[in-house]
């Protein structure tokens, strides 16, 4: 069994490029966050999340900056994403679980852009469905010692792939838009050991999750391709209270340069990037099978490609209801 778990993170790890890192304009639409299994006796689980991220901060290297500090055809000035996930996970014995992720998403971007000598301000709004993602994961229960989870997922391009558009009616970049027009696959390998909680009685754990994941995205629209992530998740939670936990993660995420392919707007000079990120968070268990829960989540470390702007904050606030 080790062996074949082996085999199986060498593959997750040699599937994506040896040095990926962040996306620009726009397209920073989710956080990298391990989501573990909540509610173990409930079949069928809904969860409905809203993610909040302000890219408004220009960085160079690891360093803030200023917009326009490296010259280019069009600026970057702030990109908002509010984004409301809504997720379902079905249960099956022995120890598969399948899952479903539909975005809705609301998107702001703002540029400079320079033409024969001319600066331009250009500003979209777009609101519509982001891209549907499937997943399964398989559970490993030993009888003794950690739990493993081995999961594959697909990204389908459902969602909204027409551009916005400004007043003068200039459309939005293509890694921007709200659908990406392609089909992208993930995996991911999973390791949770469980402790006694310092403090508390005997019978109260508390968990240490350790989570590689890797991401390969397809061309889509423009032949524009986002470029390949990897990440590396280390969580825990403390039993704070009888229905209330303090959460605690670190999230490390590289992603490569985007390959633009016809698109003209895009740089590829300015994408990818490396972040660490600590992120404490907060859930209530208000009923049996009901959770209210809240994460932000803080960049410790951040070195970009170019220029990019970047977020100084990620916050996430969701509900979970296990239905039965």
């Amino acid at each position: 069994m080790m062996r074949r778990l082996a085999v199986v993170a060498l593959l997750s790890l040699f599937s994506f490029p040896a040095f990926p890192a962040l996306a620009g304009c726009g397209s920073e639409c989710s956080c990298p966050l391990d989501q573990p299994d909540t509610h173990l006796d409930s079949r069928l689980l809904f969860d409905v999340s809203q993610l909040y991220i302000d890219q408004n901060q220009p960085m160079v290297g690891s360093n803030d900056a200023f917009v326009g500090a490296i010259p280019g055809d069009h600026d970057e000035v702030r990109t908002v994403n509010r984004v409301s996930n809504f997720r379902l996970t079905y249960r099956m014995q022995p120890g598969w679980v399948f899952g479903a992720n539909l975005p809705y998403i609301h998107r702001t971007h703002e540029h400079v852009h320079h033409d024969m000598g001319e600066d331009r301000y250009e500003r979209w709004n777009d609101s519509g469905l982001g891209d549907l993602e499937l997943s399964a994961t398989r559970t490993i229960v030993p009888a003794s010692g950690p739990r493993f989870r081995v999961g594959f997922g697909v990204k389908a391009p459902t969602g909204k792939q027409d551009p916005a558009l400004t007043e003068d009616g200039d459309p939005i970049e293509a890694s921007a838009r709200l659908g990406t027009g392609a089909w992208d696959f993930l995996a991911n390998l999973g390791a949770e050991w469980r402790f006694r909680a310092p403090g508390k009685a005997a019978e109260e754990t508390m968990p240490l999750r350790v989570t590689l994941a890797g991401r390969y995205n397809g061309s889509g629209i423009e032949e524009f391709r986002h470029g390949a992530e990897a990440q590396v998740n280390l969580g825990t939670e403390y039993p704070l209270a009888k229905h209330l936990a303090v959460l605690l993660q670190g999230n490390y995420r590289v992603r490569a340069k985007d390959d633009v392919g016809t698109a003209e707007e895009e740089e590829e000079a300015n994408t990818g990037g490396v972040t660490l990120y600590a992120t404490p968070g907060l859930r209530f268990d208000a009923v049996p099978g009901f959770s209210i829960y809240g994460l932000a989540q803080f960049p410790i470390y951040e070195r970009v490609n170019g220029i990019q702007v970047v977020a100084e904050s990620n916050l996430i606030l969701g509900i979970s209801r296990s239905i039965y």
